[in-house]
């Protein structure tokens, strides 16, 4: 038989339901419908992640007994779970069952949620025409998707001048932004617009040894500028301590690949 805990959560969830459903009602098309299913959804999965938080399974910082503690303490549970299941006799005991089975499942459904990458809260045809086609076609170009998601600064600066504007670091601001035309030519061609060394030889007509050599001469410049800003200050971000980290090493080896391997930092 279920815990009374177990029915009081239970009961819980189904009042919640019932009131998030009365709020739904009345939609114009099945699209906010959708919509309004995948925010009940989230806010379920609030409610249930504030009654019951999921604890971390990062298991590097516990000691050899305690995960040794821990996993004996998996094998119990699956253990006990086998034999509910082979105990199972009458249609309580199934119904039971696959309610636990159901709450290992939306436990491990949402901690599998904390780590995705998500498109937001809005299914992808949301506001597109029934036939999911837009009309004219160059509503479907990347710069006025951005543009009707509110991205509207990778719209306004889409220039080599401008790549000083391209990047929320006061630091590396004021490094792209006193660079010479040519060098910020480089940068936006291969990093922002992700042209190959080939791709902008020919373009310039320079051989494609050059163009590399000269963009690692360029990012070991601006990496050394900017370890030397970043050395003398506290209260750094994760990635700064990281840049410091990696390009301390890559700096201390000495060798070529220590050179390609501080431009990667």
């Amino acid at each position: 038989m279920a815990s009374p805990e177990m029915k009081q959560t239970k009961q819980a969830e189904q009042e919640c339901m019932r009131i998030l459903s009365e709020l739904s009602d009345g939609y114009d098309s099945d699209l906010e419908q959708q919509l309004s299913a995948e925010r009940i959804h989230a806010m379920e999965m609030d409610i249930r992640q504030d009654e019951n938080p999921i604890k971390s399974d990062d298991d590097s910082k516990l000691t050899d007994p305690q995960r040794q503690r821990k996993k004996l303490k998996r094998e119990l549970r699956a253990e006990a779970m086998t034999r509910k299941e082979e105990s199972a006799r009458t249609e309580a005991d199934f119904e039971e069952v696959t309610e636990l089975w159901d709450k290992l499942d939306e436990n491990r459904e949402r901690r599998e949620q904390y780590h995705e990458v998500s498109r937001g809260d809005v299914p992808l045809e949301y506001g597109c025409s029934p036939d999911a086609a837009i009309v004219p076609g160059w509503l479907s170009k990347p710069s006025q998707q951005a543009i009707r998601q509110g991205r509207f600064l990778d719209v306004v600066f889409t220039q080599s001048s401008e790549l000083h504007e391209m990047t929320g670091h006061a630091d590396i601001a004021k490094m792209l932004r006193d660079l010479k035309l040519e060098y910020k030519d480089l940068l936006y061609l291969l990093v922002v617009r992700g042209w190959s060394t080939a791709q902008l030889a020919e373009s310039i007509g320079q051989s494609d040894r050059n163009v590399r050599k000269k963009k690692m001469r360029l990012l070991n410049r601006l990496q050394e500028a900017l370890y030397e800003e970043l050395s003398g200050k506290r209260n750094l971000s994760q990635r700064e301590l990281q840049f410091l980290a990696g390009y301390k090493k890559a700096a201390l080896s000495g060798t070529e690949s220590g050179e390609k391997e501080r431009c990667a930092v």
